[in-house]
């Protein structure tokens, strides 16, 4: 693919919580998220922000402001594509 590609559950920051530069990116909401290498190459990993965001919404705001959201084709993940896998040892279970 020849552009940046951002697979998730997308969603748009709101003003009142993020009055700088994470101020209405697109951000994956919490969910798993896949990416080309083109979209890493063009992060901005110098980003500054204030307060105390969740990863989404860095991770959200490094790709609209390295990338700039117009160059960026968003993709809605489907579930249904997505291999789950459980595992239990002993006492500990995890559903991934």
């Amino acid at each position: 693919y020849h552009k940046p590609v951002y697979i998730s559950d997308h969603e748009r920051t709101q003003p009142r919580n993020f009055p700088d530069s994470l101020n209405g990116v697109m951000y994956g909401n919490g969910k798993f998220y896949m990416f080309n290498r083109k979209l890493v190459q063009c992060l901005d990993t110098d980003i500054k922000y204030r307060g105390s965001p969740n990863e989404d919404s860095v991770f959200g705001g490094m790709v609209s402001n390295g990338c700039g959201e117009d160059n960026v084709e968003y993709v809605k993940e489907d579930d249904r594509w997505i291999w789950h896998k459980e595992y239990t040892n002993k006492n500990k279970h995890i559903d991934l």
